[in-house]
Order: structure tokens, then C-alpha cells, then sequence
């Protein structure tokens, strides 16, 4: 190694070290800091690195990404230190160049070494392929203990909100319609022989069951079909039939599991068109459409985003499955339309889709910043503002959310939009770092892989409703169940990333990077609708860090992974030094 290039690798091991102590809080007098600067020298001294221009370019841009997401939370931290002015600005700095210098080596030499050297496909191919029937079975075996436990389910107040509408026929779009409407017919269809709500409970949420264990079993046998290793296959089985949290979420009667069911199905099912011409997979494709435009608003959009993006990729592969796509949109278009109007389905409240716009200017009342009087009175007509200070919760909008309904004049919202956009973007102009610190404090959960939050709920919540816990097991099996399902398996090293929003989120855009270098060009398509349906999120989320409404991601992975290293020509020139 050159004096020069030994001089360059001394300087960013620097400014790496630093990075990382400045985020992390380590000080310099710190022994970790010893082997910490090692660590980083080796990573930059001794690894290999992609020698195609093209390809660093795709490591220079996750690398990007991820840098500015970890560096959203350093705009934070840094309040931690005793910095002023340029003192901030520097530490900025070196956050920012450090953490990517890091995380640029790291993306090359993991490009780099799995280029070539991952195989998860078999070469022959008289492999005897798995069924369906079998994964399906070993899921809802491994489920049905769980559901004899909680029996008839868990239960929040939002299915309890549901399961009135259906009752009463009076709906709100608040709660998805087209999942009350399935309440309804359970309702309709148990009404012939009891009167029990448990039994409504018990019906929704085995049917729930079926449906995303056939979900999951129709994925393991499209691995299977393509060849993919037997030990990946049952390891994915595994996967999808005893971690936690797909248990927990299948036994919950949430909109969720069948949201992030349906945009499983409609991953799987793009990825099965682009290699086969089973027609079959053209009706899954619509299935998954359906439940995605109709269980989530956001979903919706997610849906009309990806479109574009679909037609790009399939116009001379597969017509047809943009046919289905756009009758999906039509379809939903028309639901969502005349069918709501028909039935008077009311929309949801403008408040639901304010999140972040609230939060941060509770934020800015909280902290005193400057308002004018012109401000406060307008403020004042829809919200209690001198309450703001002791309800502001910086990781959940609903509490300002519940304030504001509790004064009764949203409609003097949407009756002065302009008045309130010009209110936001003058604050946002007169305090830019609240504005920021409450974006950041609201969404940090879906960038930050050290943010967590619950997952899941076990139970029944405390309603009016007659709907009880009934367990069907013996006590100490139940407590065995309810060990099984705590956070005991989150919190061993490594293990305890899988239930990470934030590291999943850096492993979609890790794995598109790869599938770029290694001509996995489909993957863009494969991807769009997690990482659309992700940017929702940080534009509107309600909560800084629910599990349940990126739980789509966490089931969707198996896919990515797969297709990014399966069935890849070899390249014969030198990827790496």
C-alpha cells in the first residue's frame, strides 16, 4: 500500500471511528474506541471492493439512503452534546461522511463477495419439488395450539369498532368496509345457529388463519418450483410457521395481517408472471390487488403509484397481467365510488390523514415557539391549545388527534385549508429544527434499526362488547404458549434484528442495490410496492414505530431474498479486487 492510499485509508478510518463514537456516544477515553478504530481500518484496508464503475455507483446510492435515514436520528442526538454553532455543524458533518464511508464499504464488500459465491438454486432438475398441501397443513399445525389458547382470538377496539358496523349496517371507511363486509357475512352465516360473539370471532379469525397460511404455503412452492434449495425452502417454512410475530398477527383480527396478506400475494404473484405463463397466478395477481386497494387507504395509493411502474416492466412480457391490474384498479375504483356512496360508507375524518402536519405544530406550541395572534386564533378554532403542551406525545398522533376531535369543528379544517397550509408553512419556515425534531420523533421507527415498540396484542381488549377469553388448553400449557410469544427470542444478539422495522427497511434497499449489480433488473418491480407503501408511512404515519402496519415487509422478505440470488448467469469478468 502506497503512502498516499495509507494516508487516505488513516483519514477515513477517522472519520468513520468518529461517526460512529458521535452517534453512539463513545468517548474517545472509551476503551471500546481502540478496537473500534481497528475495526473500521480493516474494513477499509482489507476488504474487497468492486471494481465496475457502474456498480460502485449502486453502492454509492444505498449507501446515500441509508446514511441520510441514520442521519435524521443524528440531527437529534447531536442535542446530546454540549456543541454550539460550528461545533454542531462539524459533528454534523462527520456523521454524515463518516456513516457513509462505512456503510459504502460495507455494501461493496458484501456486493462483492456474494456476487458470484451464493448459490440457493439446485442444478439438477429431477429435484423432487415441494407441494402445496404438506407447508399448508405444517403451518396451521403449528398455529392451531396458539388459536386454542387465545380463543376465539385477539381482539382490539378496532374489530370491536368493526364488528358494530356490521351489526348496525353503518359504515365508516375509518375501519377498511370491505373487511366489515366480511364480518357481515360471518355474521350472517353464524346468526343461523348462535347469537355468540365469540363464535363470530372464532370464524374470522380461522378463516384469517387459512388464508395467510395458504398464502405462505403458495409461496414455499413457488420457491420449490423454481429449484431453490431444499434446506432454504424448510427454513422459510420455518419462518413463516413458528416466529412469533406471524403467529400473533394471524390470530389477531386486525386489517393488517389480511393487508400484509394480500400484498404478499400480490409480490409473489408478480414475480411468478415474469417466469411462467400459469394463468393462475394472473388470479392471485387480482386477489392480492384487491386486498391491497381496499384494507388500507394508503394501500390504495401504493396500488396507483406502482402502476406506472408495472407498465414499464411487463408492457412486452405480459399483457395480460396489466390487463388484470387495471380491471384491479377498476374494480376498486368502483367500490371505493358509486358502491361506498350507495351505502353511505362515510370517509374518514380529515384529522386521520394529518399526522405529521399536527405533531409538528403541537410540537412547535409544546416548545413555545413563535406563533402570532393571527396563528393562535386560527389554531384556537379547532383545538384547546393551552391542553397541547401536557397531551403532545411526540411518538403517537392520536392524543393531539383526539383533542382536536373533542373540540367538534374539523370541518373549519377543510373550510380553510389554504389558511392552515399557509399556518404550517410558516411555522415550518420560523422553526425549522422543531419541525424537524417532530417528523423525525414521528417517524423514526420505520429508518432507525434501534427504535422498538410492542408488536403485537395478546387478548382481548377491555370493551362493551360480550366477547370473551375462553382458553381451551390447560394453564400451564397456555403460559408455555404465552413464554413462547414474549420477547424472550428478541432479545439474543443477531436474533433480535428479525423483529427490526428499521433493519428490515436497510435490507429491501441493500437487496435492490445487489439485484441491480447482479441484472436483476425485475426486482425494481418486485420491490416498488414496499418501498411506495413505506414512503406512505413517512409522509402520514399516526405512530412512530407500529410493527402491524410494516408487517407486509417482514413476510415479504423471503421473496426478496430469494430473488435476488436465485437463477443468475455467471459473469465471467473480474467483479472485484
Amino acid at each position: 500500500m502506497s503512502r498516499l492510499k495509507s494516508f487516505k485509508v488513516l483519514a477515513l478510518t477517522v472519520l468513520g471511528a468518529g461517526a460512529v463514537m458521535l452517534y453512539e456516544g463513545i468517548r474517545v477515553t472509551n476503551a471500546l474506541s481502540l478496537p473500534l478504530v481497528l475495526g473500521v481500518y480493516l474494513l477499509l484496508a482489507k476488504t474487497p471492493v468492486l471494481s465496475v464503475k457502474k456498480e460502485k455507483y449502486v453502492a454509492y446510492i444505498v449507501a446515500a439512503i441509508i446514511d441520510f435515514l441514520l442521519l435524521l436520528h443524528g440531527t437529534q442526538i447531536i442535542h446530546n452534546y454540549n456543541f454550539e454553532g460550528m461545533g454542531k455543524s462539524i459533528s454534523l458533518i462527520i456523521m454524515m461522511t463518516g456513516a457513509f464511508i462505512i456503510i459504502e464499504r460495507t455494501l461493496e464488500a458484501l456486493y462483492a463477495v456474494t456476487y458470484d459465491n451464493l448459490t440457493i438454486t439446485e442444478c439438477r432438475e429431477d429435484v423432487k419439488k415441494t407441494g402445496f398441501i404438506k407447508p399448508l397443513i405444517i403451518i396451521l399445525a403449528c398455529w392451531t395450539p396458539f388459536f386454542l389458547w387465545l380463543f376465539p382470538g385477539n381482539v382490539t377496539s378496532d374489530s370491536t369498532a368493526q364488528i358494530i358496523q356490521a351489526i348496525n349496517h353503518n359504515y365508516s371507511n375509518h375501519h377498511p368496509v370491505f373487511q366489515t363486509w366480511l364480518i357481515q357475512g360471518v355474521l350472517a352465516l353464524t346468526s343461523n345457529f348462535t347469537d355468540s360473539l365469540n363464535a363470530v370471532v372464532a370464524i374470522c379469525i380461522v378463516l384469517q388463519c387459512a388464508f395467510l397460511a395458504f398464502v405462505f404455503a403458495y409461496v414455499v412452492k413457488t420457491f420449490s418450483e423454481i429449484r431453490i434449495k431444499k434446506p432454504i425452502c424448510i427454513g422459510i417454512l420455518v419462518y413463516y410457521a413458528i416466529m412469533p410475530y406471524n403467529i400473533m398477527m394471524a390470530l389477531n383480527m386486525w386489517k393488517d395481517t389480511l393487508f400484509s396478506a394480500g400484498i404478499l400475494l400480490l409480490v409473489v404473484s408478480l414475480w411468478k408472471i415474469l417466469q411462467t405463463e400459469n394463468k393462475a397466478d394472473l388470479a392471485f395477481l387480482f386477489i392480492g390487488g384487491i386486498l391491497v386497494c381496499m384494507l388500507r387507504n394508503n394501500g390504495w395509493y401504493t396500488f396507483i403509484a406502482m402502476l406506472p411502474i408495472v407498465v414499464v416492466f411487463l408492457w412486452r412480457k405480459r399483457k395480460d397481467a396489466i390487463v388484470v391490474l387495471a380491471l384491479t384498479f377498476a374494480v376498486s375504483l368502483g367500490i371505493r365510488g358509486p358502491v361506498f356512496n350507495a351505502l353511505n360508507v362515510s370517509a374518514p375524518n380529515v384529522v386521520e390523514s394529518l399526522a405529521i402536519p399536527m405533531q409538528q405544530i403541537a410540537n412547535v406550541i409544546t416548545k413555545d415557539g413563535n406563533l402570532t395572534d393571527t396563528e393562535t386564533d386560527l389554531i384556537s378554532e379547532v383545538i384547546e391549545i393551552d391542553k397541547v403542551p401536557d397531551t403532545y406525545d411526540s411518538r403517537v398522533a392520536d392524543p393531539i388527534k383526539n383533542l382536536i376531535l373533542a373540540k367538534g369543528n374539523t370541518d373549519y379544517i377543510v373550510e380553510n385549508k389554504d389558511a392552515f397550509l399557509k399556518l404550517w408553512l410558516g411555522l415550518g419556515l420560523r422553526n425549522p429544527g422543531m419541525y424537524l425534531e417532530a417528523y423525525v420523533n414521528q417517524t423514526e421507527g420505520y429508518y432507525n434499526p434501534d427504535v422498538q415498540r410492542w408488536q403485537y396484542t395478546q387478548g382481548i381488549w377491555e370493551t362493551q362488547m360480550p366477547i370473551y377469553s375462553t382458553p381451551l388448553l390447560p394453564s400451564p400449557v397456555c403460559s408455555i404458549l404465552k413464554w413462547y410469544v414474549s420477547d424472550w427470542m428478541y432479545k439474543i444478539p443477531i436474533v433480535g434484528m428479525l423483529k427490526s422495522i428499521g433493519f428490515f427497511v436497510w435490507i429491501l434497499f441493500i437487496l435492490l442495490g445487489l439485484s441491480i449489480i447482479r441484472k436483476r433488473y425485475e426486482m425494481i418491480l418486485i420491490c416498488a410496492p414496499l418501498v411506495l407503501y413505506w414512503g406512505t408511512l413517512l409522509v402520514a404515519t399516526p405512530v412512530a414505530d407500529e410493527f402491524r402496519y410494516i408487517y407486509c415487509l417482514f413476510i415479504v422478505m423471503p421473496i426478496l431474498i430469494v430473488g435476488t440470488f436465485s437463477n443468475t448467469d455467471k459473469v465471467t469478468d473480474e467483479r472485484y479486487e
